[in-house]
């Protein structure tokens, strides 16, 4: 049998078709894994509503009074004063809680900042910074930060953990719930 000057190559083409139909393969299943048909079974339908998260407006509140500032410890060990102002807290249409923070810092310069956080995507922002006059300046960056609920020298951690996210994916409940929270502490779940 005479094969010609190409015959030899036959192997290696079939080798390289197959090469390329497994590549396809492997392209089309990252394509509907990406699409949810792989993880749901079912093909997404192109007029299903997509909930997609839209930040509530926000008004920037009344400059915190000391009667309303109740204490909490935002960083342990630390020489700071952390309180939060309790006519300011709110949670808002978006999920979002949104409180004005006070920290007497211990040289005596007091930090006052509102502020929001995401619970479901452990994320804060600053809306506005307080000024000893009483009065506000906006934010330069309106981004939201994410944060790192290990991290124990922040007292968003505190915050997050213990007053307003301790579902870890969604916000408390009710205001008066944080509110509780922070003026009575956190309580460990009950035990059975």
């Amino acid at each position: 049998m005479k094969y010609g000057k190409y015959a030899p190559a036959a192997p290696a083409r079939a080798s390289y078709k197959h090469a390329l139909t497994s590549l396809l393969a492997g392209c089309l299943l990252l394509t509907l894994a990406a699409c949810g048909v792989v993880r749901t079974g079912r093909v997404p339908d192109p007029d299903e509503r997509v909930d997609v998260w839209t930040e509530s407006e926000i008004k920037i509140p009344a400059f915190p009074q000391p009667q309303n500032l109740i204490a909490f410890e935002g960083v342990r060990g630390s020489s700071n004063r952390y309180y939060i102002d309790a006519a300011s807290l709110s949670i808002g249409k978006d999920a979002v809680v949104r409180y004005t923070m006070v920290i007497d810092v211990a040289g005596g310069t007091r930090n006052i900042s509102y502020e929001g956080m995401h619970c479901e995507e452990t994320t804060q922002k600053y809306y506005a910074f307080g000024h000893p006059d009483g009065t506000w300046s906006q934010a330069r960056s309106g981004e939201w930060r994410s944060f790192d609920v290990q991290d124990q020298s922040r007292p968003y951690r505190v915050l997050f953990m213990d007053y307003f996210c301790p579902g870890r994916n969604s916000p408390v409940v009710t205001v008066e719930r944080a509110l509780d929270l922070l003026r009575n502490g956190p309580r460990p779940p009950a035990s059975n």
